[in-house]
């Protein structure tokens, strides 16, 4: 039998990946050091374009991506990402207000929804929460 919390350790010691996609390099680096100083491995790029071709070289438990991109739209690159990894679990970040209309029509396949500026504790609860569901679901799934 799995012990969750037993799973949730190795996980972490492995360093969970995480990709961050945001067109705000300062944004970038204030995540990625927030991220890596809690024990995640991450990348960070600032277009679609990059993080599509990052997911094609590295695996990513996590992505958190950016409402807007330069390249590309928010809805186009999360179904990409879905594509490229169905395991991916998607976080939006947004520093503008959204309609109810263009939040419900972002969160169809999302995971989490995070607006800008980011509130680190809440940022690394949401992560947390999430990694740690995907831990339960995959340690759930029988063996064949």
């Amino acid at each position: 039998m799995h012990n969750p919390s037993h799973v949730r350790c190795a996980r972490m010691a492995a360093g969970d990946r995480i990709l961050v996609v945001d067109d705000d390099e300062n944004i970038r680096k204030i995540l990625s050091m927030i991220l890596a100083g809690s024990g995640y491995v991450v990348d960070a790029v600032g277009s679609g374009e990059e993080a599509l071709s990052r997911l094609g070289s590295s695996t990513y438990s996590l992505a958190l991506v950016d409402v807007r991109l330069p390249d590309i739209e928010c809805t186009r690159l999360l179904t990409l990402l879905y594509e490229k990894s169905h395991r991916l679990l998607k976080v939006i970040l947004t520093g503008f207000p959204l309609s109810e209309d263009a939040l419900r029509t972002i969160s169809q396949g999302v995971d989490g929804y995070l607006a800008k500026p980011v509130n680190t504790d809440q940022l690394l609860k949401t992560i947390r929460q999430l990694l740690d569901r995907q831990a339960n679901e995959t340690a759930s799934v029988p063996e064949m």
